[in-house]
C-alpha cells in the first residue's frame, strides 16, 4: 500500500505548473534553492525526471483518455527526434548545458554579483547523479516484483515500460560520462565544490612578478566555512606551468593563519582548502616555494564574513571582463603561447629600405691555376660552404712534364753565372797588379771591374729566379714533391666556389676556388630617389633579417652612393657588420632601416604581438589569467624588434607577445572551452 501511495504522488502532475513537473523539481530547478530540497527530502533528493514518470504526466493522461501518445517533433532538418536523454537530469538539477537548453545565454553568470566558472555545473551533475542512482535500486526492485506478478501501481500511474527503462538508463549514463569529464583524473571527491561554496559569489584575481603569474579562484571568504583556491601558477621565463613545490595561502591580521598545499594536483595547479576561524578583515598572500624559485604574490585585504547570508550579498571581485575571448591555462601551458608587458621606450623616425648582404671590399679572393697541371689525388679538396683559415692548404698541383724542367734549366744557369763570376774576379785581380806594375793602362782595370759587376749580376738574378720557384713549391726540395705547386688561401673566410677535381688536368689561370671573408660583411642599400633628401643626417640603422628574431644594430656607415641607378632610380648605401650570426649568408635579402632623428618616448610592444584582422592590425590584452581583450591599434615607427603603436593600450598591460593568432582564433570560436579540471 505504501509503494502505490508512493507511486502514486510521484505520478500526480505538479500543481500550478502545468508542464508535468512534480512540484520538487520545479523548486529544485532553481540552484539558490537546492539545498533548501535537499534538506525537504531528508537529504536525500527525491527528483522525478520527465522520462521516468511514463504515463503518469501529460503522456500518461492521454492514455489514460485513449489518446495517442505525443509523437517526437522533428528537428530543423525535419527528420524525428526524441527529446535528449539527459535533459530531464539537467533540468533536475538546475543546471543545463549549452547543447541541451540554449535560452538564456550559455556559461558565464549564473546571477548578478555571482561570476560561475565553465564547468562547475558539472559537479553539481555528479552529485545530482548519485542521489538519482540511490533511487535505482529501489526502482529495480519495484521493476523485480513487477516482473513476477506483483503489478501494483498508483492511481493514474502506469507500469515501467521497457523505453522508460532506457531513458532512466542512458539519463545516468549521460550524467555520470559528463561528470568524469569534468573531474581531473584520479581527484577525490573532496576536490569538487560544495553547495555553500557554490552559492557564494565567486573571486578571480591575477597577479604578475618578474618570476610567475599567479591565477587565482575562490569563493567569498565565510568565517568557519572551507573555501577552495584554486591556484594557477605560470613560470614567466618559460611560460609553463609550475610542476613541483610548495604553495602557501597566509591570511594576516590579528594572527596569521597559513594553509599549504605541498603538491599541485595537476601540473600549475594547487588546490589549497582555506577556512578562515574569526571574520574580520585580512591581508591576503599567496606564496610559492618550488626548487629554484621562490616567489609572493600579496593580493592586499579581503573580508572574512561571519554567516553565509552576509557572503551571499556580497559582491564579487576582480572576476573576468564582460566581452573578453576566454583562454584557458590549460590551452596556453601546452601550446607556444607568451606575454610581456607593454613598454615606454625611444623610438626614432625611421625609413625601411630593401637590402642586401654583400662582401667587405678586400673580402671576396679568387685561387686560380698557376701553372698548367695535373690535381694531386691524394689531398682531398674542401666542399662549398667550408670554413678555411688564411694559409690553408687548398689543393697541390703537378705540372707537365715541360715544365717539370724548368728547375735543372735555372740551376745550369746559376753554376754558370757563378763560373762567369770567379773568372771576372780573377781577371780583375790580375789586371789591378799589371796596372800597379804600369803594364797596361788603367783603362783596362776598369773594364774588369764591370765585367766583374755584370758576372755577379748574372748570378743574383740565376739565384733569384731559382728561389721564386722554390717559393711556389711544397719546399720539401726532394722527391715528388720537386714538382708539386701548393694552392694556399689568400683570406681567411668561406668556400663559396669550388671547381677542382681530384686527379683533373687543368690549364693555367683557370679560377678553381673562390673565397669570401665572413668577419666582416657589407649590408648594402637601395634608397629610393625621392627619398635622398632625408637620410643627410642619419642617426643610426639596423638590419632585420628575416627569420633571425630581433634587429641587429650596425654602427659604422661605409659609404653613401652619389650616382643614381639609372634603371631602379636608387642610390646604393653601405654599412659595416661585423662579426655576423652564422645564420646570415652572402647575398642574402634583408631589411634595412634607416634612423633619420633623434629618438623620443612612446609606447611600443613587440613587433611579434601584431595581427592583422582582416586588414586592421590587433593586439591582445591580457584582462585575466584566462581573458583577454581584443584591441585595434596604429602602427608607428619601428626599432630593435619593437613598434609604436597608439589606441588604448597603457605601458605595463600584459601583451600576447606569442600565440596571438591562437587568440584570435578563439575571439572567432562559437563554443566555449571546457575546463580539463574541476575549481
Amino acid at each position: 500500500m505504501g509503494d502505490r501511495t508512493a507511486r502514486g504522488r510521484a505520478a500526480a502532475p505538479s500543481r500550478g505548473g502545468g508542464d508535468g513537473r512534480p512540484e520538487a523539481e520545479r523548486q529544485c530547478s532553481d540552484r539558490r534553492r537546492r539545498r533548501l530540497c535537499a534538506n525537504r527530502n531528508g537529504g536525500r533528493s527525491r527528483l522525478q525526471p520527465r522520462a521516468v514518470a511514463g504515463g503518469a504526466g501529460r503522456s500518461g493522461a492521454r492514455a489514460a483518455r485513449g489518446g495517442a501518445p505525443r509523437t517526437a517533433r522533428p528537428d530543423r532538418t525535419g527528420s524525428a527526434r526524441g527529446p535528449d536523454r539527459g535533459e530531464p537530469l539537467f533540468r533536475a538539477c538546475g543546471r543545463v548545458p549549452g547543447h541541451i537548453g540554449r535560452a538564456g545565454g550559455g556559461a558565464g553568470v549564473d546571477r548578478a554579483g555571482s561570476v560561475r566558472r565553465r564547468g562547475v555545473w558539472c559537479a553539481g551533475v555528479a552529485r545530482c547523479a548519485s542521489r538519482h542512482a540511490g533511487r535505482g535500486s529501489a526502482r529495480a526492485g519495484v521493476a523485480r516484483r513487477r516482473a513476477a506478478g506483483d503489478d501494483r501501481a498508483g492511481p493514474g500511474g502506469g507500469g515501467d515500460t521497457e523505453p522508460m527503462k532506457m531513458t532512466r538508463i542512458a539519463a545516468g549514463i549521460v550524467a555520470l560520462a559528463l561528470a568524469g569529464a569534468c573531474s581531473a583524473p584520479g581527484a577525490a571527491p573532496a576536490d569538487l565544490p560544495d553547495a555553500d561554496s557554490e552559492e557564494r559569489p565567486a573571486v578571480v584575481e591575477t597577479r604578475w612578478t618578474d618570476r610567475t603569474e599567479l591565477f587565482v579562484e575562490y569563493p567569498v571568504l565565510v568565517a568557519g566555512e572551507t573555501s577552495r583556491f584554486a591556484i594557477h601558477l605560470t613560470d614567466l621565463v618559460t611560460f609553463e606551468p609550475v610542476r613541483t613545490g610548495r604553495a602557501a595561502v597566509v591570511l594576516s591580521g590579528a594572527g596569521d593563519e597559513m594553509f599549504t598545499a605541498d603538491a599541485p594536483g595537476r601540473p600549475g595547479i594547487f588546490g589549497v582548502d582555506v577556512t578562515p576561524p574569526v571574520a574580520g578583515t585580512y591581508d591576503l598572500e599567496i606564496r610559492l616555494d618550488a626548487p629554484g624559485l621562490a616567489d609572493r604574490h600579496r593580493l592586499g585585504s579581503v573580508t572574512v564574513h561571519g554567516s553565509l547570508d552576509a557572503a551571499a550579498g556580497a559582491s564579487a571581485a576582480a572576476g573576468d571582463d564582460a566581452g573578453t575571448i576566454p583562454f584557458l591555462k590549460e590551452q596556453q601551458w601546452t601550446l607556444d603561447f607568451a606575454t610581456a608587458s607593454a613598454e615606454v621606450r625611444p623610438v626614432a623616425d625611421s625609413l625601411a629600405i630593401a637590402a642586401e648582404i654583400a662582401p667587405r671590399t678586400g673580402g671576396r679572393a679568387d685561387v686560380t691555376m698557376p701553372v698548367a697541371g695535373r690535381l694531386a689525388e691524394e689531398l682531398p679538396l674542401l666542399p662549398i660552404g667550408s670554413l678555411v683559415a688564411r694559409g690553408d692548404t687548398l689543393a697541390e698541383v703537378i705540372p707537365h712534364s715541360g715544365h717539370g724542367e724548368d728547375r735543372p734549366a735555372l740551376e745550369l744557369d746559376v753554376a754558370e753565372a757563378r763560373s762567369v763570376l770567379e773568372l771576372s774576379r780573377a781577371t780583375r785581380a790580375r789586371v789591378d797588379r799589371l796596372v800597379e806594375a804600369g803594364a797596361v793602362p788603367e783603362r783596362r782595370q776598369f773594364e774588369a771591374r764591370v765585367a766583374e759587376e755584370t758576372a755577379e749580376a748574372r748570378l743574383h738574378a740565376a739565384e733569384a729566379h731559382l728561389a721564386q720557384l722554390d717559393a711556389t713549391r711544397t719546399g720539401q726540395g726532394n722527391g715528388a714533391s720537386d714538382v708539386r705547386f701548393v694552392l694556399r688561401a689568400p683570406i681567411a673566410g668561406v668556400v663559396a666556389f669550388s671547381d677542382a677535381t681530384p686527379g683533373a688536368s687543368v690549364e693555367a689561370a683557370t679560377r678553381l676556388f673562390q673565397l669570401v671573408a665572413v668577419d666582416r660583411v657589407h649590408v648594402v642599400g637601395s634608397v629610393p630617389e625621392a627619398a635622398l633628401p632625408r637620410i643627410a643626417d642619419l642617426a643610426g640603422a639596423e638590419v632585420d633579417v628575416p627569420g633571425l628574431g630581433a634587429p641587429v644594430p650596425l654602427d659604422r656607415l661605409v659609404a653613401v652612393g652619389r650616382v643614381l641607378d639609372p634603371v631602379a632610380r636608387t642610390v646604393p648605401i653601405t654599412y659595416e657588420l661585423r662579426d655576423p650570426d652564422p645564420r646570415i649568408a652572402i647575398g642574402q635579402a634583408v631589411e634595412l632601416r634607416l634612423f633619420l632623428s633623434a629618438a623620443t618616448e612612446t609606447v611600443t610592444v613587440p613587433e611579434s604581438a601584431v595581427v592583422d584582422d582582416a586588414g586592421q592590425p590587433v593586439i591582445f590584452v591580457q584582462a585575466g589569467g584566462e581573458s583577454f581583450a581584443r584591441r585595434p591599434v596604429t602602427l608607428g615607427n619601428r626599432e630593435g624588434g619593437a613598434v609604436q603603436v597608439a589606441g588604448d593600450v597603457a605601458p605595463g598591460e600584459r601583451i600576447v607577445v606569442r600565440g596571438a593568432p591562437l587568440i584570435r582564433l578563439a575571439a572567432l570560436s562559437p563554443q566555449v572551452p571546457a575546463h580539463g579540471h574541476t575549481h
